[in-house]
């Protein structure tokens, strides 16, 4: 017996060894219905392959300014130096609108890679300072110019929404 006694199911024998089976009826009812459910399940797929996929790299020029998002890689053209937004290590400025006691200041992490090697910069800007934060790195000058976004009270940054424009010469 298939599941109970069901007689309004059509049966067949198999000569062979002389059982009864019946058809498989959830692989009839999905094949009915994959021309519907095939678009919502690539949909679904591919919607969550992307959401934690870190941004594009991009290839930049000496002395261009550029943007970088976490996670972010920049390539100089024609050299072997690429720049990674690691991540915002700390951001405790006074945010806009309000008096602190202390200006605070973000702290962040760019590694530098080149021919086998790996280095973390970290960078550090003081409350509303302006300005770019220069380190030198094998004949380079890489600077900071900005992170953003900067705090506003009452206001939560995600480390993903962070920014940070810089330029190498």
């Amino acid at each position: 017996k298939w599941f109970g006694n069901n007689s309004s199911l059509p049966s067949s024998v198999d000569g062979e060894f002389g059982r009864r089976s019946r058809p498989n009826h959830f692989v009839l009812s999905l094949s009915c219905h994959l021309p519907v459910f095939f678009p919502v399940f690539l949909t679904l797929v591919f919607s969550g392959c992307l959401c934690g996929k870190k941004a594009g790299g991009i290839f930049i020029a000496e002395g261009e300014e550029f943007q970088l998002s976490p996670g972010q890689t920049a390539t100089l053209k024609g050299k072997d130096l690429k720049l990674t937004f690691s991540e915002v290590v700390e951001d405790s400025r006074c945010p806009l609108y309000t008096d602190c006691i202390w200006e605070g200041q973000v702290r962040i992490k760019i590694a530098v890679t080149t021919p086998g090697k790996l280095t973390t910069l970290e960078f550090i800007r003081r409350g509303r300072e302006n300005g770019p934060l220069v380190q030198p790195f094998n004949g380079w000058q890489l600077s900071v110019l900005s992170v953003n976004p900067y705090p506003e009270a009452g206001k939560n940054i995600k480390p993903r929404d962070y920014t940070v424009k810089m330029l190498i010469n």
